[in-house]
């Protein structure tokens, strides 16, 4: 979530540099639509091979994504580059990212699975984006930085996160993977 939250400071920041009201709305209203043809093309075409491959595979698409995005932003601050970095956003999201997540908890004992979901719900969906806004809003008030000033620090600091989850999304999928597989028969 807090990359999320990263990939939204960045867009709202170039569309509110670089556009009207109007150039706005019609920007977000196309987000909406290429999201949406997105998922479904990555529900039916990428989904099936990935789960199939396993969850190491669709575990790392959107930590993969997101590094991809923001280096796009990184090297271009420009409503298509922040476009398409929210787009990968949206798309693997609500797909892969959400599908392999309710695999992962397949690993939880059915007695912690109600306390792991609250946990990961509750606490940490809503930490990163509350640590990201006090961040910002910090580093506003004691540097006097304007936002669009921090829309390449934050691609280097997203990118950095993406590439620092993938070991802790590969060691996920692995225990993911373990907990699938049928128990071995005890021998006597």
């Amino acid at each position: 979530m807090l990359l999320f939250s990263a990939i939204e400071f960045q867009y709202n920041t170039v569309l509110a540099g670089e556009l009207d009201a109007n150039g706005i709305a019609q920007v977000t209203a196309n987000l909406a639509s290429i999201a949406s043809v997105g998922q479904t093309a990555v529900n039916l075409l990428l989904m099936p091979p990935l789960l199939r491959t396993g969850l190491a595979a669709a575990l790392v698409v959107t930590p993969i994504a997101y590094l991809l995005g923001e280096s796009l932003v990184l090297f271009s601050q420009t409503v298509a580059a922040v476009f398409a970095c929210r787009s990968m956003d949206f798309i693997f999201r609500y797909t892969v990212s959400d599908s392999t997540k309710q695999l992962l908890y397949k690993a939880v004992p059915p007695t912690q699975l109600m306390e792991a979901r609250a946990f990961t719900d509750g606490t940490i969906k809503k930490l990163g984006p509350m640590l990201l806004g006090a961040f910002l809003i910090g580093v506003q008030a004691i540097f006097g930085a304007h936002a669009d000033a921090l829309v390449v620090p934050m691609s280097v600091g997203a990118a950095g996160a993406a590439l620092a989850l993938l070991p802790l999304v590969l060691a996920l999928a692995r225990m993911g993977d373990a907990a699938s597989r049928p128990a071995p028969n005890a021998m006597v």
